[in-house]
């Protein structure tokens, strides 16, 4: 099943997303991220010394939320991260650059060393809208 163009339009407008990962004794965190997306993948930036990345380091599951500002639409993905190889750091900050400009105070600061790039994939989309409330669940992405 692909992604609807309406949810994935809705998806690729929103700037922020809650990422959620399970620390290594199993508790839940949860922290505000910028994001983007990379065709049906989703970007993200973090620090090594962060909680985020030492939680993914033990467990790759996460969990995404997204809405927008008014509340009138919302989605949930559960999907595996996947952490970037340096080698492909620069093209990833290029385009998140490119993307989300405000970014660049960020991600320009030297050294850059302590960056870690993610990537994750989605395995399980559900996205609401308040209007008419329908819930559509998409398991299998393609």
């Amino acid at each position: 099943m692909r992604i609807p163009k309406n949810i994935m339009n809705f998806l690729e407008r929103q700037k922020y997303c809650v990422l959620s990962t399970s620390s290594p004794a199993g508790k839940p965190e949860s922290a505000i991220m910028t994001s983007v997306w990379k065709g049906k993948q989703i970007v993200l930036v973090t620090s090594k010394s962060s909680r985020k990345y030492v939680n993914l380091v033990k467990n790759k599951k996460v969990s995404l939320v997204y809405a927008d500002a008014k509340y009138t639409q919302g989605a949930q993905i559960d999907g595996i991260a996947k952490l970037i190889p340096e080698e492909k750091a620069a093209a990833l900050q290029k385009m998140f650059i490119k993307k989300r400009p405000g970014s660049a105070v960020y991600l320009k600061k030297k050294p850059f060393g302590d960056m870690v790039w993610l990537m994750i994939t989605p395995k399980l989309i559900r996205h609401f809208s308040r209007y008419g409330m329908k819930m559509v669940e998409i398991r299998k992405l393609r």
